[in-house]
């Protein structure tokens, strides 16, 4: 699915919208802090907030929307389908 584009039409009753899976284009990379320190002053915690080791990489998967179009993850594309 790497790169491949997949066009598949969802009618509605007035119009219709083409979904194109491509998973390049909707995957992204989020950086996402995992561990706090116990402190709640917010001197420390701009000091952990500096801190690489207190983070995570974590892949999101979007939905991109344009006028006549959804342009989709194939994971995602998987749930659309299951739902309808």
């Amino acid at each position: 699915m790497d790169g491949k584009k997949l066009t598949y039409p969802i009618y509605d009753e007035l119009t219709t919208t083409k979904v194109i899976v491509n998973d390049l284009a909707t995957e992204q990379d989020k950086h996402i802090q995992f561990r706090f320190p116990k402190s709640k002053k917010k001197r420390i915690r701009n000091k952990w907030a500096k801190r690489e080791g207190n983070f995570k990489w974590k892949k999101v998967y979007s939905i991109i929307k344009m006028p006549g179009y959804l342009v989709v993850h194939s994971k995602m594309f998987e749930q659309l389908k299951h739902n309808l």
